[in-house]
């Protein structure tokens, strides 16, 4: 398991270091974010308005009502999080089937964030 330590500025301009447990900040970059129920909802968030704070569009991709709750809710907080800064953050909704470990298809919720 990798993990990378962030380096975030938070509203009020001091610096904070959050760890984001396996997510990559690269694969945050090219890739959906995939959210699992135990995720840290306060550091996905911080992924997100981070992406956000730099005009990038982001994909929550979640499996299971448990990482579904968690991907609305870190939606929900980066986007107070960004509204402290004057930036608008839409979260458009949708569906993806994906290919699961065993080969079979899998529904999954798909949250695309994008700033307005």
């Amino acid at each position: 398991m990798r993990v990378r330590r962030v380096k975030i500025v938070s509203l009020t301009q001091r610096a904070r270091t959050f760890t984001l447990g396996d997510m990559d900040i690269t694969e945050a970059k090219q890739g959906p974010l995939k959210v699992k129920s135990d995720t840290d909802v306060k550091s996905l968030a911080s992924a997100v308005a981070m992406a956000a704070y730099e005009g990038r569009e982001t994909t929550l991709r979640a499996i299971g009502a448990g990482a579904v709750n968690t991907a609305i809710k870190a939606a929900a907080i980066a986007r107070g999080f960004t509204a402290a800064r004057g930036i608008d953050l839409a979260i458009i909704p949708g569906f993806a089937n994906i290919e699961g470990q065993s080969g079979e298809i899998v529904s999954a919720v798909v949250l695309r964030t994008i700033v307005l």
